[in-house]
């Protein structure tokens, strides 16, 4: 198994159940579901739609070609803060990522206090 693959594996196994998020959403009631997707709707305008590749080429008179090519990540980690899981928050945190294409989009949540001992 790949370390790509493994690391997928590893997130899976300690990502939320769906039935909490959709209790979650349940909970905040028709005002705050309208507030989510407000912010949705603005944060797709503040950002927008990205292409999801996008490759250049630039050729030089010593007879060498350079070629940039761009497209996204597989997946995203969103590291947040215990304190930080609002829905609201989170959704902002997310949706850059996913604008721009990148397929998984993992939230983390960490506690606050980090220990750099180890740094």
């Amino acid at each position: 198994m790949s370390e790509n693959a493994q690391c997928m594996a590893w997130l899976q196994e300690r990502a939320l159940d769906d039935s909490l998020l959709a209790a979650a959403y349940d909970a905040l009631g028709p005002e705050g579901r309208s507030a989510l997707k407000l912010c949705i709707a603005r944060l797709h305008v503040f950002w927008g739609e990205r292409p999801l590749r996008d490759a250049s080429s630039q050729v030089f008179s010593q007879g060498f070609t350079a070629i940039q090519e761009k497209a996204p990540a597989p997946y995203a980690l969103v590291f947040c803060q215990s304190s930080y899981a609002h829905p609201a928050r989170l959704l902002a945190a997310c949706l850059p990522a996913i604008f721009a294409g990148v397929s998984h989009v993992i939230p983390c949540f960490v506690s606050s206090a980090v220990d750099t001992a180890g740094l």
